[in-house]
C-alpha cells in the first residue's frame, strides 16, 4: 500500500492536490477561476497582437504545468523540512509517506519535470530569460515564506506568493512587459479574495477566530468593475474573464435561492 503511494506521488500535481485541505472541488473552483481569467486576458492580448493562437495555447498548458511543479517543489520543502521550525505547524497527511529515499526521489522527479518543461517552453520560442526570471521571481517569494518561523508573520510572505503566482505565467508568455500593469489591475479581486481567505485561517490558528463573511464572487467583482474599466481602457477586452465569473458566480447564487427557497415551501 505505501509502494502504491509513493508511487502516485512521483505523478506530476499528485502533491499539489493533496497539499490541498480544502479538498479535490475546492481546487478546481480555485482554479478553474484563477485561469479564467489569466487564461482569457492573456488570450485577448495575444489576438490583439495577432499572434499564434494554437502555439499559445499550448505554452499556456506548458507554464502551467511549469508551475504547478514548481510549487509541488516549495510544499516538498514547506511540509517535510521547514515545517519542523514552525511555531504553529500544519502537518499533510502525504507527508507520512514522503521520508529518506521517497523524498529524494520525488523531488529528482520534480527538478526533472521543470527541466523537460523549460526545454518545450524554449523549443516554441520563449525565451530562455523570460522562463528564468519567472522562475526566480517565485522561487524567491517561496524562500521567504519558508525562512519565516512564526506562522503569523507568513500572511505577508503569503501575499507575495499569490501575487507572484498570478504573474508567473504573464511574465513567460507576454511579449511586450508593459502589458503586465492591464494584467495586474485585471487579476485585483481575486488575489484580494485569496489573500483574505488565507490569512483568516492563520490567524485562527493563533486563537484569532472571527467569522469571515465574504460577499458573493459576482458582488465583489462587480463592485471592482468599473475601476477596472477606468484603469485599462481602452483594453477592457481584457476583463472577459472577470464577467465570465460574474455571470457563473451569480446564476450559482440564483440557483441556491431558489432551491432554498422551494425546500422552506416544502417544509412549511
Amino acid at each position: 500500500m505505501k509502494l502504491k503511494i509513493a508511487s502516485l506521488l512521483l505523478l506530476p500535481g499528485a502533491i499539489y492536490a493533496l497539499h490541498w485541505k480544502g479538498g479535490l472541488r475546492y481546487l478546481v473552483i480555485s482554479l478553474g477561476i484563477e485561469h479564467c481569467i489569466i487564461f482569457t486576458a492573456l488570450t485577448s492580448l495575444i489576438y490583439q497582437l495577432n499572434s499564434n493562437l494554437p502555439s499559445f495555447v499550448a505554452s499556456y498548458l506548458l507554464a502551467l504545468m511549469l508551475l504547478i511543479n514548481l510549487y509541488e517543489i516549495q510544499y516538498l520543502i514547506n511540509d517535510v523540512i521547514a515545517i519542523r521550525w514552525e511555531d504553529k505547524p500544519t502537518y499533510r497527511e502525504y507527508v507520512k509517506e514522503v521520508k529518506g529515499f521517497v523524498f529524494q526521489l520525488v523531488v529528482v522527479s520534480r527538478l526533472a519535470y521543470v527541466t523537460v518543461l523549460y526545454n518545450l517552453l524554449s523549443s516554441f520560442g520563449i525565451s530562455s530569460i523570460k522562463i528564468i526570471i519567472a522562475i526566480l521571481t517565485l522561487g524567491f517569494t517561496f524562500l521567504l515564506h519558508n525562512i519565516q518561523r512564526i506562522h503569523l508573520y507568513r500572511i505577508m510572505t503569503y501575499t507575495l506568493i499569490r501575487f507572484s503566482r498570478y504573474i508567473f505565467i504573464p511574465l513567460i508568455l507576454l511579449t511586450d512587459s508593459a502589458y503586465l500593469y492591464h494584467l495586474i489591475i485585471v487579476l485585483l479581486p481575486m488575489l484580494i479574495v485569496d489573500v483574505v481567505t488565507a490569512n483568516h485561517y492563520t490567524l485562527s490558528k493563533y486563537g484569532i477566530k472571527y467569522e469571515l463573511n465574504l460577499p458573493p464572487l459576482y458582488y465583489l467583482f462587480t463592485l471592482f468593475l468599473p475601476i477596472q474599466i477606468a484603469l485599462i481602457y481602452p483594453r477592457i477586452a481584457l476583463l472577459c474573464g472577470n464577467i465570465i465569473v460574474i455571470v457563473v458566480s451569480l446564476c450559482k447564487n440564483i440557483l441556491i435561492d431558489i432551491v432554498k427557497t422551494k425546500r422552506t415551501k416544502l417544509q412549511s
